[in-house]
């Protein structure tokens, strides 16, 4: 296979499939910060071009904090699933629009990636704040805390991460934070963040000790009463994320990728009673 990424909204057409988080849905509609009637007409017009150039659309969904309720919103949600041939979950825990067009795909784990990096020695006293400016809740940790993961290579990431005792999340909104969740588990560091959907269930699988779900927003007591438990807890092993095989998460993915583009090629099967 054969990937290009893009940042902004897509011009071209030129391929099989086009991959999308919900998150980044408004970024590919260059929609972002448009009124929701803009939205609508943007999504008609997507929708139509991969219809004409037989493109196959898979959408991964994640839990969204934002509930919009507008009638040209709701329209063009509307058309743009009734455009996806795929939509993909990651645990089978967030609702889709079509039981029979969703598959479930785990995250993938990073330990492959981080591997020959060089790893830090771990603080006794360290905790990191792995977070976007966007995140508020930030304010309590001090700037030598703080890291932005998007300004950062891969290799300060591993330092900074192993260096640390504790990885502080502080929302899941995106992606990219569930992401980091993954990272840090991936490089053998417990994590704190708020409670989401997607981590319950990972909670429980990874082993003890490794995941701290909080129902309200971080503070410095939820960062104690994690800390605390680390400590007092007896060691074990590495958290378990054999189901987050990189190689299973890419084969799943081509069977995803090959099933989309067949729904989206095969001849439309005509009416009931209809002539062929």
């Amino acid at each position: 296979m054969r990937f290009r990424y893009s940042q902004r909204r897509i011009r071209r057409f030129d391929v099989d499939v086009i991959h999308v988080t919900d998150d980044q849905l408004d970024i590919l509609l260059g929609t972002h910060g448009r009124s929701d009637w803009c939205r609508l007409l943007m999504a008609l017009a997507f929708a139509l071009a991969i219809r004409f150039r037989k493109v196959a659309l898979v959408r991964t969904l994640l839990p969204s904090p934002e509930i919009r309720t507008s009638r040209a919103w709701l329209r063009g949600q509307r058309i743009l699933d009734a455009a996806t041939d795929v939509f993909v979950t990651p645990d089978g825990q967030v609702a889709t629009p079509d039981s029979s067009r969703t598959v479930v795909i785990p995250y993938s784990h990073f330990r492959e990636r981080f591997i020959g990096f060089p790893r830090a020695k771990q603080s006794t006293t360290g905790v990191l704040w792995a977070t976007g400016a966007e995140h508020a809740t930030e304010d309590i940790a001090r700037p030598s805390q703080r890291i932005d993961v998007a300004a950062i290579s891969d290799g300060a990431l591993a330092h900074r991460i192993t260096a640390a005792e504790l990885v502080v999340v502080p929302k899941i909104d995106t992606l990219a934070d569930l992401q980091m969740v993954f990272v840090a588990l991936s490089l053998d560091r417990p994590v704190l963040t708020q409670t989401h959907e997607t981590l319950t269930s990972l909670a429980e699988t990874i082993g003890p000790r490794w995941l701290f779900l909080s129902q309200e927003p971080i503070t410095s007591r939820e960062v104690h009463a994690a800390i605390t438990q680390t400590r007092e807890a007896k060691p074990e092993p590495p958290p378990d994320l054999d189901a987050h095989d990189p190689g299973l998460i890419r084969n799943l993915y081509g069977e995803t990728y090959a099933r989309a583009t067949h729904r989206r090629r095969r001849p439309k099967e005509p009416p009931h009673g209809a002539p062929l």
